[in-house]
């Protein structure tokens, strides 16, 4: 026990000693060596650059999906979104002149109606989905959906 405590002692001492910097002993000025003095302002480092934290801007528009449009002075559109670690800014790549995006149709292929429920269906890669909702609990999408595809179904 006593040698596992003298052991361990002497490589904390060692470690200790490799890590401290020692200042060398310069050697005394002679008369033909003239030590220059270095000004304090070259000797210390620069101050590293201070971070600003990245804001949305006041001028930014809010969408419907979270996000902000910004146009800056350059007219370089970004997008800035809010995140866990803060405000990210994304240069908008989408086409200003482009129309938006047209909602898709219902999202079944063929439905059926037994008087309080609606049974609906849809093919998939994995063979049919099928599912029922109440016409209670419909959605607006899918009424209009279901009349829109009502007429085809009678002809």
């Amino acid at each position: 026990m006593k040698k596992a405590i003298l052991f361990l002692t002497l490589c904390a001492a060692i470690a200790a000693a490799q890590t401290s910097p020692e200042k060398k002993a310069q050697p005394k000025a002679s008369a033909k060596t003239v030590q220059k003095s270095v000004p304090a302002a070259a000797s210390a480092k620069p101050a590293p650059p201070v971070v600003q934290l990245l804001a949305i801007p006041k001028e930014a528009v809010a969408q419907t999906d979270g996000t902000f449009k910004y146009t800056d002075k350059g007219g370089k559109r970004w997008v800035f979104s809010n995140t866990f670690f803060g405000v990210s800014r994304m240069e908008d790549m989408s086409d200003p002149s482009a129309p938006p995006p047209v909602k898709q149709a219902a999202a079944f292929d063929n439905f059926r109606d037994d008087g309080e429920v609606i049974h609906f269906e849809r093919k998939t890669p994995f063979g049919p989905l099928q599912w029922e909702r109440k016409k209670a609990e419909l959605t607006d999408e899918e009424r209009t959906a279901i009349a829109a595809f009502k007429p085809a179904v009678k002809k």
